[in-house]
């Protein structure tokens, strides 16, 4: 008669016999019925789990003899395999597989080898002052002095993870994020595509040169109006020395429906809470944040700022009213063909640089020959 309560070592199988015998009055030979499979693991580092044909999970977190908890019956096949390797390694099994014949398993051979190893590197844009700090999964820290490209000194075997974040911020005048690419699992290939991006945390406003008419589309090639605009802008900054630091430059101007002066924050990132000065040497303030900008008044006219003291700027807004409301920042008509008319039959509209209550986002209609009118730049 067989025992089917199977314990896991031999003295306690020896017990049940014992007690089987005094109990029935029924003999039994010293050697189990039923054998154990187990063998040894090397090279561990962390836990794997084991399974024998499928089921009776083995956790195992070193190196050294193993044995399942479950005994199987003479004739019976076991089949070992990982079902769960662990962190950042492989593990492989010899000897698995076969049939029991009278006798314990104890030959399977677990080895378990490092993965290869990547590292984990993006790039910096923005970034003008020291003191920036990356982390890679709370440590690893990396301090970055210069824009351009950046590698994590500890790599990341593959099958981890790795969570690139800001361990300190660069200073009050910069804030960094980062942007995309920061946390995945290690693939078989270094990691390049991290990506993290410093701005001002103060909007620098400044004025471009005068621009030659209101064909603002035709400042680059292929004609477009925002690029042509916000060339304007770069192209003043890189003739100042220094130049203003920045992540972005655009032209504070509305050129499309969708592409309003207003909605800047949306289409172009422009940090909403941020101060905006006229300079970050003078630092004279012209609005609070981007909702003080357009909410009706600001703190200094661009001309009391030092921005600029052209009669009028190409702004292509409005002052509008709707619903007994100002709407600030609106696109107004067609503006110069859509900013690709130079020609004196078209008209444009122009902010003003005196006023402050309201804030002129669009007061002054220009015919599109004007060759004196500038455009106002955010650096940020």
């Amino acid at each position: 008669m067989r025992i089917f309560s199977i314990p896991v070592n031999k003295n306690m199988m020896q017990f049940v016999c014992i007690s089987w015998f005094i109990v029935a009055g029924i003999g039994c030979n010293n050697e189990p019925d039923f054998f154990l499979v187990g063998g040894s693991v090397q090279g561990l580092s962390g836990t794997l789990t084991l399974q024998n044909k499928g089921g009776n999970d083995l956790d195992i977190s070193a190196n050294g003899i193993f044995n399942f908890t479950t005994a199987f019956e003479d004739g019976s096949t076991y089949d070992v395999e990982v079902s769960v390797h662990p962190a950042g390694q492989t593990c492989s099994v010899t000897e698995g597989t076969g049939t029991i014949h009278g006798a314990h398993i104890s030959n399977i051979t677990i080895t378990c080898i490092n993965n290869p190893i990547h590292s984990v590197g993006g790039t910096v844009t923005g970034l003008r002052v020291t003191g920036l700090v990356l982390k890679n999964k709370g440590g690893d820290n990396l301090s970055i002095t210069n824009n351009g490209n950046f590698t994590f000194e500890t790599g990341i075997p593959e099958g981890l993870t790795y969570n690139v974040t800001i361990g300190t911020q660069p200073s009050s005048e910069q804030q960094c994020i980062v942007f995309s690419g920061g946390t995945g699992i290690m693939a078989s290939s270094n990691i390049t595509n991290v990506s993290v991006i410093c701005t001002n945390t103060t909007i620098v406003v400044f004025a471009s040169d005068t621009v030659p008419n209101g064909n603002l589309a035709s400042h680059v090639n292929p004609a477009n109006a925002r690029g042509g605009a916000d060339q304007y802008c770069a192209d003043k900054n890189a003739s100042l020395s220094p130049a203003y630091a920045c992540s972005f430059i655009h032209a504070f101007i509305s050129i499309t429906d969708d592409d309003e002066i207003r909605d800047m924050p949306t289409n172009y990132n422009v940090p909403i809470n941020a101060p905006l000065k006229s300079s970050l040497t003078h630092l004279i303030n012209i609005a609070d944040n981007w909702i003080d900008l357009l909410d009706g008044s600001i703190d200094n006219s661009l001309a009391d700022a030092g921005v600029t003291n052209a009669g009028s700027w190409w702004s292509g807004s409005n002052n509008k009213t709707e619903n007994g409301a100002k709407q600030y920042g609106t696109l107004y008509s067609d503006n110069c063909n859509h900013w690709t008319s130079s020609s004196g039959s078209y008209f444009g509209i122009g902010g003003g640089n005196q006023d402050t209550d309201p804030f002129p986002t669009g007061n002054i209609s220009n015919q599109c020959n004007s060759s004196f009118r500038n455009l106002i730049c955010l650096c940020y």
